[in-house]
């Protein structure tokens, strides 16, 4: 009499009856587990592990269903048994080339480092300030321009911060402002006043190259903007303009403002 195959009987030869001196097709072969115990299965598992291929295979969700025989996707989340690890390394390889959209289907797939690696090295960290956040790292040394964020290629603005851009047009005022009464500070012959209009000049076009930018449509809100870092005048330079004024006019302005000071 010919039977057939039963459920039981195949989990049985898959070792699920083991413990009950059923030998399994790992023991007739001699397989095991790595620690030397008896493998065992059931044939309900090769239904996990075929839809997990599927998964990372990247087969849609409807066409797993089908194939599956489910009427609701949602289902399927019950058989996916895809890790982080593989679903991160599956991003990975997806850097640089056709299942990638955005910044990161520009990143060569070659590169010395990862990109998660790099920014951990260059950003080791980030503090807010008023116009946005600072990515110096103190641990290695303290503020090198006494908080003159604008001029700081450490300064990160986020394109799409109301407050902080308002905060941004309003400095941009105010240094025009300044930059204003440094030239007429000039005018008058005020000694160091051009120095003051060279760094109001700088801060104004900053400012003005940050105001364009967050009025750029091109450019997204949630977009991280960094200035390049500006080229100030060295002490070289400054000591170099002396030579450009003349002394004796110098000193008889000097002698006038020390005489009005004076009342004479």
């Amino acid at each position: 009499m010919i039977e057939a195959v039963s459920t039981g009987q195949i989990n049985a030869g898959l070792g699920s009856r083991i413990e009950y001196g059923h030998e399994s097709i790992f023991t007739r072969f001699g397989f095991t587990e790595p620690d030397g115990s008896h493998i065992a299965v059931t044939s309900h598992q090769f239904r996990h592990y075929l839809n997990t291929i599927a998964q990372a295979g990247g087969l849609s969700q409807l066409d797993i269903a089908k194939w599956s025989g489910r009427r609701d996707i949602k289902q399927n989340e019950a058989y996916d048994h895809v890790t982080p690890g593989q679903m991160l390394q599956k991003i990975r390889d997806a850097v640089g080339g056709d299942q990638m959209f955005g910044p990161l289907a520009e990143l060569p797939k070659k590169v010395l480092i990862r990109r998660d690696e790099f920014a951990r090295l260059v950003v080791p960290t980030a503090h807010t300030t008023d116009l946005g956040y600072c990515v110096h790292d103190y641990s290695a040394s303290p503020c090198q321009l006494h908080m003159d964020c604008i001029h700081c290629q450490d300064l990160l603005c986020v394109k799409g911060d109301a407050g902080r851009e308002a905060l941004l047009r309003l400095r941009l005022d105010e240094a025009k402002g300044l930059m204003d009464k440094a030239q007429a500070a000039k005018a008058e012959g005020y000694l160091g006043s051009d120095r003051w209009i060279d760094h109001h000049r700088s801060t104004v076009d900053r400012l003005t190259q940050l105001c364009s930018i967050m009025d750029d449509p091109a450019v997204p809100n949630g977009a991280v903007i960094q200035l390049a870092t500006p080229k100030m005048p060295s002490r070289l330079d400054q000591v170099s303009k002396i030579g450009e004024f003349q002394p004796e006019n110098e000193q008889t302005r000097l002698l006038a403002d020390v005489k009005a000071l004076l009342g004479e």
